[in-house]
């Protein structure tokens, strides 16, 4: 019988936790790069970094919920948050609703024609 410890099973889900990271910031940039290619590489990075480093703050916790965050935030400047044209986004963001209504309400938002 096979006995794998709590310190195994650690790090085993971190580096599969690794490895959904290093493959969402290449889908994410790929995609970017695609559709806004005026952004360049650098700033795809930065909208990346910014949209993984801020996810969990903003209860954004499952895989689904931080896929769908990062492909959102990877469309706005990474420093959105500091741009009065951007508030919107930031006030959705940190409204006191679930993950899953805050990123629902930026979706539909941006559907209407919010400012990207």
């Amino acid at each position: 019988m096979l006995t794998i410890s709590q310190a195994q099973m650690e790090q085993i889900e971190q580096a599969r936790r690794a490895e959904f990271f290093r493959e969402l910031r290449s889908d994410v940039a790929q995609f970017m790069l695609r559709v806004a290619p005026e952004v360049g590489v650098a700033e795809v990075g930065a909208r990346i970094d910014g949209a993984f480093s801020q996810a969990d703050r903003l209860g954004m916790r499952s895989e689904l919920q931080i896929v769908r965050y990062a492909y959102v935030v990877a469309a706005f400047p990474a420093d959105f948050a500091t741009l009065p044209e951007y508030a919107w986004l930031t006030a959705l963001l940190e409204s006191p609703a679930s993950a899953d209504s805050r990123l629902d309400s930026i979706s539909a938002a941006i559907m209407n024609g919010q400012s990207l």
